[in-house]
């Protein structure tokens, strides 16, 4: 047998170069967007790089996940130029009969539903692959209904980042994602900025 050539190290070294470029540097293993490692204080905010999970699971799960090391562009990067959120009034009879984000437990029976709720945008988590965004409406992400918009639905919304720290109402189709209620924006009417 003829003995194996010894591998180039500058060849290696650009490989390995390449390859924790396209893969972000990441050393953490997936976990699923309800799991205890959801939002860690390593989470950039959707603006940046996301954190280095994967995507949410469940429907449309191989459309949602990039292929490869392949990384999609932000919401931030994809939002439309055109597009503004709708404002609402305080008093309308739509903001007064919503739910409140942290009303868990009404928003857990009208799954499958359509519903509304109001809550202030404390946050927003970019998983890794920009696959989604989530705007939580608490500190603690799991004391309050979340809003989720998929990649596909990036370019109807303008840059999410706009809602940060603002009142807003969420209209939809309440569904549980691991026991916690959610709504999933797929159009721009279904978010409005209350004042």
């Amino acid at each position: 047998m003829k003995p194996m050539p010894t591998p180039n190290r500058s060849l290696l070294a650009a490989a390995v170069a390449l390859v924790l470029l396209f893969a972000g540097g990441s050393r953490t293993t997936a976990a699923p967007r309800g799991s205890s490692a959801h939002q860690t204080s390593d989470a950039k905010p959707a603006e940046t790089k996301p954190a280095e999970e994967a995507g949410k699971s469940g429907e449309g799960e191989a459309e949602d996940k990039p292929s490869g090391n392949t990384r999609r562009k932000s919401q931030t990067a994809l939002a439309s130029k055109e597009a503004t959120f709708a404002v609402i009034a305080a008093t309308d009879k739509s903001v007064a009969e919503a739910l409140k984000a942290t009303d868990l437990e009404a928003a857990k029976k009208l799954s499958g539903k359509k519903g509304a709720f109001t809550g202030t945008v404390t946050k927003l988590f970019a998983p890794g692959g920009n696959n989604l965004v989530i705007l939580n409406f608490a500190l603690n992400y799991r004391n309050a209904i979340t809003a989720v918009v998929r990649w596909r639905s990036f370019d109807v919304f303008p840059p999410l980042t706009s809602l940060e720290n603002k009142k807003v109402l969420v209209t939809g189709t309440f569904t549980n994602y691991e026991g916690r209620p959610e709504i999933e924006l797929t159009s721009l009417s279904q978010i409005k900025i209350v004042k």
